[in-house]
């Protein structure tokens, strides 16, 4: 869970460091070195929601699969778009 936190704030502050910079600069050249940072924050903060989203969707899946199993029931498989 602290791997999605960091991810996030590290983002965040790469985000506003760039907002920061950016606005003391009143030319487009001489922003888009701030503009690549800003990218690169959100895309930072990206990875880390899919790192939380799938975690979060592993951990679901297993605990179905044990509540379905103190059931003696099985899940079906997930067998993509095409079912």
């Amino acid at each position: 869970m602290l791997g999605p936190v960091v991810c996030n704030l590290a983002g965040i502050l790469l985000v506003a460091v760039a907002w920061v910079a950016a606005s003391g600069h009143p030319s487009f050249g001489a922003q888009l070195p701030f503009a690549n940072l800003g990218v690169a924050g959100v895309l930072l903060a990206g990875a880390g929601d899919v790192v939380y989203l799938l975690g979060t969707r592993r951990l679901l899946r297993r605990r179905m699969a044990r509540l379905a199993a103190g059931l003696g029931r099985t899940l079906p498989r997930d067998r993509g778009p095409d079912r």
